[in-house]
């Protein structure tokens, strides 16, 4: 992903510490106050409230800033925020950016609440197991969140206790991207440590955490530790597996298939926006997302693209759409990491 200009960085943060309303916000399965945490079954419910933090970012704003700046996809409204990202030229109150680090520190904030309160529960009302299932999975969506924030901003302001309001955790100072990615790498330690050697592909576990490692050596150039920690993945046949056709991981309604190490699951209380944004009005969509020529020309050339045609199709004005997101209601899940990837980094790393 294109890292945004450190002056478009600075402008935005200097405007975002200044509001009072910074991380002041209702969202669903909120968590807030110091005893909200009591047991088990609060516990499980404030985790509960870390992954639906981790859906609302990953639905629409933070992803789209890699698409519409990438070279294979084309903006077909007429929203001047949306057109920066495509003339690479972003503005520092842009939406779409504040959106986006306001919805990554949300969860960054239920994490860090998590991890402190349930790690302050006496023995008599959490059992050790769970204890540390849950505080695993906080920092696994810690890691994921800051790695996400200097994948896009570089070194960003490390907040590492929870914010229960405005003045909380502020004038903290940017860290340097190095102190940035150290504090990722420090967090997926720990959730290794943490968690159990199951096989969820919804929930972190220490294979998904395996799986994030890979991809983290591979933005920090360690072509051995990526080689390494990928193959764990790969060589667990029993598990993981590329399918065959292309479109097996995603057609026919299908969720959690062996191809998938980690997706995020919607459901119709929390649809995923992603569709509306890539199925045509015939659908219920509006299409302000489409895969441009270069693509379409690409997956529809079996020499070249195998069977990923299934990814684009035409609506009935002869326009190609984007069909990964299609499920109505939008329960459509987003895959965060897929076998696939793996085998990919791993040939990098070899290479």
């Amino acid at each position: 992903m294109t890292t945004l200009k450190n002056t478009t960085f600075v402008a935005f943060f200097m405007a975002m510490v200044s509001c009072s309303k910074f991380l002041d916000v209702e969202p669903k399965a909120s968590i807030s106050g110091e005893n909200i945490i009591v047991d088990e079954t609060s516990a499980n419910a404030a985790l509960n409230g870390v992954y639906s933090a981790l859906r609302t970012y990953y639905s629409v704003d933070f992803q789209s800033i890699a698409y519409l700046s990438g070279d294979n996809i084309q903006w077909t409204g007429s929203q001047s925020q949306v057109q920066e990202f495509i003339n690479h030229q972003v503005n520092a109150e842009n939406a779409t950016i504040t959106n986006t680090w306001k919805e990554i520190y949300v969860a960054v904030n239920r994490a860090n609440q998590v991890i402190k309160n349930v790690n302050e529960l006496a023995a008599n009302v959490i059992s050790e197991d769970v204890r540390k299932r849950i505080a695993g999975e906080a920092y696994f969506i810690r890691a994921l969140a800051y790695f996400d924030l200097a994948r896009t901003w570089g070194g960003v302001p490390l907040i590492t206790e929870p914010t229960a309001g405005p003045t909380d955790n502020a004038g903290i100072a940017r860290s340097s991207i190095e102190e940035t990615y150290n504090l990722v790498l420090a967090d997926l330690n720990r959730a290794e440590e943490l968690l159990q050697e199951t096989t969820n592909r919804f929930q972190a576990t220490k294979k998904t955490v395996r799986a994030l490692k890979a991809r983290y050596f591979l933005y920090r150039e360690n072509w051995q530790q990526v080689a390494d920690y990928a193959s764990l993945l790969i060589d667990d046949q029993a598990n993981y597996s590329l399918l065959n056709p292309y479109y097996s991981f995603f057609a026919d309604g299908v969720t959690g298939t062996r191809e998938s190490v980690f997706e995020i699951f919607y459901n119709a209380n929390e649809v995923n926006p992603h569709r509306g944004q890539w199925q045509p009005q015939q659908n219920g969509g509006t299409r302000q997302w489409a895969p441009n020529n270069t693509f379409v020309n690409l997956v529809n050339d079996p020499t070249i693209g195998g069977s990923r045609s299934a990814l684009v199709a035409k609506d009935n004005q002869n326009r190609w759409y984007g069909n990964l997101y299609y499920r109505s209601p939008a329960t459509d899940p987003t895959y965060v990491i897929r076998i696939a990837e793996l085998y990919l980094i791993r040939a990098e790393a070899n290479a």
